[in-house]
This record gives C-alpha cells, structure tokens and sequence, in this order.
C-alpha cells in the first residue's frame, strides 16, 4: 500500500567537512543538533549526520500521522551513541563506561530521571538476529527516539504497553530519499520471542497482574509489538482500539469488559488472533516522502573533556551509580588534567555536589556563575545542592529553601521551559498539608514537559491527591502501575491506586 506523506522531506546530501570548532573544543566527540535531537558521537560526522538526518525523517513521518505539527518541540531529546563491541570482545567497553555492571548484550537504555531524559545506545547493524535489517544499524536508535515521541506528546493515560509497542513498531522503518516503509517485523523483536507465553497477552491489554517472571517480563516488549502490529494492520481493529482507549481511559469500568464489548470478543481470544496474525505476510503500507528541504543539521566538536567524561556524566544521572567512589574518582583524575577547561570544571562540581564534597561543588558553581551568571546548569546544580542541605539540616532548613529558590528562580528565567528547574522549585514549597496552588501549577508543567520521569509523575500525583484532585492522580498513576519491568516505582504507584480504590469504596453511597 502506498500513500503520499506531505510534508516529510528526503535528505539532501550535506557537506560533512562544516563541523564547528569552537576555542576549547578539541576532543573526538561530536554533537549534532537538529530541530529535534541532540545526538552525541565519537564516529566520523557522516554517519552522525545520517543518523540525525534519519531521526528527524521518523519525526515529521510521526508528527503527520498523529497530528503533532504544533510548533517546535518544548526539550530536544539527547541521544548518546555508542559502538558495538568488536567481534570476540568480552565486553562493550564504551556502553560500560556508562553502564559499567552491563552484559556484553546491552543495546541501549531510555533514561527519564528528574537529573535529564536521554537515551544512550549501541548502533550496529546487529546482523547475528538473522533478521533483515532495514534501518542500516538505526533499529535502537529509532526506537528510543520513537518511545520518547510517544511518552512526550500522549503524556497521561496511554497504556504502557502502547507506549512500548508503538516505538517497536517504527523501530523498522525503511527510511529511503523518497519513501519510507512501516510495519515490517522488528529486527530486534521477533515473533519468535512474542510467541512464547501468549497467555499473558490478555494482562498486558487488561494492566493487571503482579506475579511477572523475569522470562515474562522480557517478553513484554516483543509481545507489546506484536500487539501493536496486529491492531495497526486493520483500519477497522485500528478505529476499535481508539475507541477502547477513550473508554478505558475514562475509568468506566474493567478493561477485559470493555475490550469484549468494543471488539466484539472476549479478550481471552486475543492469543489465538495473534498466532493466525503471524502467520501472514506483514501489512506494510509505503509513505512517499514530498516537502520542502531537510531540516538544517549544524555540528559542532566537543571539548577535549567529553573524551573523558561525557558518558560519565550521564551515569551520575541515572540515579543509580554502581560505585560512588570509583566514578568520583574517576572524574576528579579526569578533571585535573584539564582545570582550565569549563566542560570539566562543570562535570567536577555536578560529580561533588552529587557524590563527594559539597563545599567544593559550590565553590566551583560560583565561580563558574562569576563568569557567566545565566549559566542553567550551575544555576540548577546550585539550587539542587541547597535543596539537599535543607533536607540534612532542619534547624536551617527555611533559610536553604530561600537559596535554592532564588538560584532555581534565577534558572528559570534564564530557561522558562526546563522540566528539572520546575520540578526543584515545586520542592522549595513542601511547607503545609495542602499544596499551594503555585506548587500544583509548577508539577503540572513539569509533568506535561516531561511525563516518561516517573518520579515526578509520583510526586504531582501525591501533591493532587492531598489537593483533593484524584482524577487528575489516577491519570498520573495508572501507566506507571501497570508497567511489568516499572520496578519500585510501579509498585508504588500501585499501592496509591489500590488505596485510592478502597477509600472510594468505603464512601460509595450504594
């Protein structure tokens, strides 16, 4: 099947001899930015301008199809690449310095912490599946770029596992100078795994069920995209499960009870339904790409620091750092062979407000501050390190607040739109049993620029409940509950929802 895409643009060829350099950047790591991403690499400019150039055909093709062409993007969505490990290596040694407890395995992680939203991926044509590779080493990259779209622009009641499946589903697009192709099988989810363990499918469709193994639990994406692929193949399975999302998202009544009605079987059929699916030539509908020109790419070299530090950096972001001590030490030996250079001096004072020495973290912000006092991020790391010492010290716990929000008002301005500088200053006003109305309006932001962080979602949810706004707390919750690989979070969210369903138990009149 074959439709025209307007508005979706071909790549046209660039010069990849532009990259910039600036006074103090003379590393091997490159940024390309875009209208949309921010992508990080140490491979050579062509391929880092290919995979942008290709990232932002996917996000034109996604913003036609769901009706997303309102404006530019609030956040650029950072993605980290990294190179597969050689054939015969024991270990993928740039994803570990990242991720250093990884299996040799690992192809990327989605990280959405209060700290940034990234992604950090291994490109590779990823040939040993055995399965056509239509995106030429992009599977993953596309992927992240593509779950992000979803999280960001469907923030509240949009099914874990559509999330997931959805960004599956175009994870395979075939991006060619005039056309792109969708629907075609995953190369890194195939039946095969999906297949396996069917009868879960009807928990994953219902978010119910608690007792997932751990061979479950990573089935869930394959099958996810399974799903996915089924219900998109048929306009008319398609315009049914609009349908059921509006209603379940209503909260009217049980999912498995809707489903049977909207689709006119029960759900216990779905796995059947499923298997005579794949057993069919996959449905892949061909987009002709029309429009004016790409999208500009600039490109500039990073400091010589980013060698050293730049996936360092965003370990300490993850929010879980295998050892404290080795990565601190780490970027401080790294950091003193350049102390003249911003990037590392910034990295140290991020590394000791968040692992080691807090006076020595502040004492480097405020300089840094006195060189340029809009500076977001010693604004924001300033404001954060106030914030931990108002948690630690309760006798000057009103005076820390005070700094923190005037570093974090200071941020603000010099960034209205920033999640991270939103969600710290609703943490500044934490006085009372009842939220103020700034502190709802500042999560309420914070949540619709950034609704993958969990902990966020968690907080605001918390902050509507004790408002008396358990609707909006429910719309916040569900998606986190109902997410098998959602860890402590899920659990968390499950428990408020279990304990808000008792309550209104308890006060229905009938």
């Amino acid at each position: 099947m074959a439709v025209a895409l307007a508005g979706a643009a071909p790549a046209h060829a660039q010069s990849v001899d532009d990259v910039v350099v600036s006074p103090q950047a003379s590393g091997r790591w490159l940024r390309a930015e875009s209208q949309h991403v921010v992508v990080y690499s140490d491979e050579n400019p062509e391929i880092l301008r290919k995979t942008v150039a290709d990232l932002e055909a996917l996000d034109q093709l996604l913003r036609g199809l769901y009706g997303r062409q309102d404006g530019p993007p609030p956040r650029k969505f950072p993605i980290y690449l990294v190179r597969a490990a050689e054939v015969g290596a024991n270990m993928n040694t740039q994803y570990r310095r990242f991720m250093p407890s990884a299996a040799v395995t690992a192809l990327s992680l989605d990280v959405a912490e209060v700290e940034d939203i990234f992604a950090v991926v291994v490109r590779d044509d990823f040939a040993f599946f055995g399965v056509v590779d239509w995106t030429a080493g992009d599977d993953v990259v596309l992927g992240a770029y593509a779950f992000h779209f979803f999280s960001e622009n469907f923030p509240f009641r949009q099914p874990r596992w559509l999330t997931k499946g959805a960004a599956i589903y175009y994870s395979s697009v075939d991006i060619q100078p005039k056309t792109l192709a969708i629907g075609r099988t995953p190369a890194l989810f195939d039946d095969a795994l999906a297949m396996r363990g069917l009868e879960r499918i009807p928990d994953i469709i219902a978010e119910t069920g608690d007792a997932w193994s751990l061979p479950e639990r990573q089935r869930f994406d394959a099958q996810s995209a399974l799903l996915v692929r089924y219900l998109w193949a048929d306009p008319d399975r398609k315009a049914r499960l609009a349908t059921y999302l509006d209603r379940v998202a209503g909260a009217e009544g049980d999912p498995k009870a809707i489903w049977a009605e909207v689709f006119g079987q029960p759900l216990e059929a779905l796995p059947d339904a499923l298997r005579a699916f794949v057993r069919k030539e996959p449905v892949v509908t061909t987009l002709t790409r029309v429009g004016g020109p790409a999208a500009p790419i600039k490109i500039r070299r990073m400091p010589a620091g980013a060698d050293d530090l730049i996936l360092e950096l965003q370990q300490m972001k993850t929010g879980a750092a295998p050892d404290r001590a080795d990565l601190l030490s780490k970027i401080r030996k790294a950091a003193a062979r350049r102390p003249d250079e911003r990037y590392s001096r910034q990295a140290l004072a991020r590394a000791e407000i968040t692992l080691g020495d807090r006076d020595k973290g502040e004492k480097l912000l405020t300089q840094l501050l006195a060189e340029d006092g809009d500076n977001l991020q010693a604004l924001r790391l300033m404001g954060t390190s106030k914030l931990y010492r108002a948690a630690a010290d309760k006798a000057n716990r009103t005076a820390l607040l005070a700094q923190s929000e005037a570093y974090l008002r200071k941020a603000d301005a010099a960034e209205p739109n920033d999640y991270q500088t939103l969600f710290l200053l609703a943490q500044t006003m934490t006085e009372g049993d009842t939220p103020s109305p700034e502190r709802l309006a500042l999560l309420r932001r914070a949540v619709t620029l950034a609704p993958e962080v969990t902990k966020i979602r968690l907080v605001a949810a918390m902050a509507f409940l004790y408002a008396d706004d358990a609707a909006t707390a429910y719309q916040l919750l569900k998606p986190i509950s109902a997410d098998p690989n959602g860890g402590l979070a899920a659990s968390q969210a499950k428990r408020v929802l279990d304990a808000m369903a008792s309550v209104a138990a308890q006060t229905d009149p009938k």
